[in-house]
């Protein structure tokens, strides 16, 4: 027996409620369909994975020329502060590209610093996470430790790439963070 149409007026489509509340096409942060163990999509693709192995490299990179310009800083402290100064600028841009789109995405959405720069809070897949934040950390202990041994050399120009990985995360978070829809009852 079909129940009566009449009966139930209808409220529309019905909204899945394990789904992200935005449209994926319009928000780039809104992943349906994403397996919250290992964050990668139905695809088979972490989202965001260009940006992830982007950091990756941008950071090996940085580490090879900080061992190179701490053990020759004659031969290769140029080099060094061409790639620390480059890495920095890209990280301003970054970590203001990311804070304008977390911006954007705050009218809908409850986002935190934490979970936007740190990726904490569940805001991003454990494996994102683990790999954007060692990135930040390898760049801040690197950058140290070489500033430490070969001060007021170009080597301490180290000392600016961590924005680089802070800013990369930020970018990553806004675009690809997961963060609970904003309350609009209140």
């Amino acid at each position: 027996m079909d129940p009566d149409p009449a009966a139930e007026p209808s409220a529309g489509p019905v909204a899945d409620p394990v789904a992200p509340a935005t449209d994926p096409l319009a928000d780039p942060g809104a992943h349906s369909g994403r397996d919250s163990v290992n964050g990668s999509t139905d695809a088979g693709e972490v989202p965001g994975e260009a940006l992830v192995n982007g950091t990756l490299m941008a950071t090996a990179v940085f580490v090879v020329t900080s061992l190179l310009a701490t053990l020759s800083p004659d031969g290769f402290g140029l080099v060094h502060k061409v790639v620390c100064s480059s890495l920095f600028v890209v990280g301003c841009a970054a970590f203001l590209w990311g804070y304008g789109l977390a911006v954007a995405r705050s009218r809908t959405e409850t986002l935190s610093i934490a979970g936007l720069y740190f990726l904490a809070g569940g805001s991003a897949p454990p494996l994102v996470r683990r790999r954007m934040m060692g990135a930040l950390v390898a760049q801040v202990v690197v950058a140290l430790v070489t500033a430490a041994i070969r001060p007021l050399t170009d080597v301490a120009f180290g000392v600016l790439v961590p924005l680089f990985g802070l800013g990369m995360a930020g970018l990553w978070g806004g675009r690809h963070g997961l963060f609970e829809p904003r309350d609009t009852n209140r």
